[in-house]
């Protein structure tokens, strides 16, 4: 039943407040707030009807070019019919100051969102499939998801999920952003996620970022931080690799000024046995420009998180001098080797 055989006030013109339609979701805002769904759903006109078509978009990008820079615009993306997914021929450009986009009804749930952006299935142009260029954005509930077919096809450079401009104080969570398919041998993305130059304060929670579409040359990770990027966060995330090669890196910390990336509680999951990685981290963290910080993270298939000198992890077990350290939060196949008396 329609919005507007329910109401009847809907028969003289009457719209439903799409501001008061979402309190319920514990999202207030003086902005406006715009709702995209896709022609094909059954429900697409009296949908429509509902909210009005000047809070409406049949595109996820033309809702976001509805929205103003810096008034905490809501763009709500509703699930297609049958999980069906948005298949993008560019890439969708946040490109509006402080916008909010949102998966309509996900969930923290190892799959819990609830729309995914695909980028390419074969030969495509793109560079990106979001590509943020403004500050103080938003993303949540979206899988982004890079197939790449055949061996060198997969032609986006920069990253599925890439930030430039002016993207500061990004904040993507409850996102899984991976790559698919066969080994790439040409073309590869910087990562999964990556930055331009001096993009700040980006911050990552609960999202799982990588994939396990084989690099053989070690040129494929999951994230690569902006350089001179402050202040980078992940928080609860996952990291997936199938390495193909031991110089695969998770994570490239940004180099120079960064004042610090912070891994908070991460997992950093390579499904190859054969191709343990000699470090989760790179990058070169100079001394009194940064630190990276991994806290209570865990990893299979890793020879260590850090080999950089300024990539420092915690809990360590000291014994004797702080040369003899072991880490206790690397998986290992069954039991731990005791010292021997």
């Amino acid at each position: 039943m329609a919005f507007k055989d329910t109401y009847p006030f809907m028969a003289f013109g009457g719209k439903i407040d799409p501001v008061s339609e979402i309190r319920n979701a514990g999202i207030v805002t003086s902005g406006n707030v715009y709702w995209v769904k896709d022609p094909s759903d059954a429900d697409y006109i009296s949908f429509k009807d509902a909210v009005g078509k000047e809070n409406f978009s049949d595109t996820i990008q033309g809702a976001i070019d509805k929205c103003t820079d810096d008034q905490n615009d809501y763009v709500m993306v509703c699930p297609k019919a049958s999980n069906a997914v948005w298949a993008l021929t560019s890439a969708v450009d946040m490109n509006k100051a402080r916008v909010h986009l949102i998966s309509v009804g996900y969930t923290k749930a190892t799959y819990g969102y609830t729309n995914e952006l695909t980028g390419f299935a074969t030969d495509s142009t793109e560079d990106e499939i979001i590509h943020v260029t403004a500050e103080g954005c938003e993303i949540a509930g979206f899988r982004l998801h890079g197939t790449c077919g055949t061996g060198s096809a997969g032609t986006i450079d920069n990253g599925l999920l890439y930030l430039s401009g002016s993207a500061h104080n990004l904040w993507v969570h409850d996102c899984a952003i991976e790559t698919s398919g066969t080994a790439w041998t040409a073309n590869l993305p910087a990562g999964a996620v990556a930055g331009a130059a001096s993009q700040h304060g980006a911050r990552f929670d609960n999202c799982t970022i990588g994939g396990l579409v084989i690099s053989t040359d070690g040129s494929q990770v999951p994230v690569t931080c902006s350089a001179s990027g402050k202040r980078w966060e992940f928080n609860d995330c996952k990291f997936l690799m199938l390495s193909g090669h031991v110089g695969q890196k998770f994570v490239v910390a940004g180099t120079g000024a960064i004042d610090y990336t912070l891994l908070n509680r991460c997992k950093f999951i390579n499904t190859d046995a054969t191709n343990a990685v000699t470090s989760c981290v790179s990058g070169i963290v100079t001394a009194d420009q940064g630190q990276v910080l991994m806290d209570y993270c865990t990893g299979v298939n890793v020879l260590a998180f850090g080999t950089n000198a300024n990539t420092r992890v915690s809990p360590n077990i000291h014994s004797g001098t702080s040369v003899f350290i072991s880490n206790p939060n690397i998986a290992l196949i069954g039991t731990a080797a005791l010292p021997t008396v």
